[in-house]
């Protein structure tokens, strides 16, 4: 015979819950900063332009090779809506 699991009341389970939810979230936030910082270096400085021509020719299926006709523009701390 398989032994159940133990059950926690439904008040202290929810507070688990809650806290978990909680923790996720904060690991997120930090993971997203920590992709962002690692993306910007390897294709958004002007001396990576090589690193961001290929990345454009892999996403758009095309051949360029001039790295120097590539011209960054970022936003920092902005809202973009469409």
């Amino acid at each position: 015979m398989a032994k159940q699991p133990k059950r926690f009341p439904k008040k202290r389970r929810l507070e688990r819950e809650r806290e978990q939810a909680a923790a996720n979230r904060k690991r997120a936030r930090i993971n997203r900063e920590i992709k962002d910082r690692l993306f910007k270096m390897l294709f958004g400085r002007a001396e990576n332009k090589q690193n961001a021509l290929e990345l454009y020719n892999a996403l758009n299926g095309t051949n360029y090779t001039n790295a120097d006709d590539l011209e960054f523009v970022t936003l920092e701390d902005a809202v973009y809506m469409v």
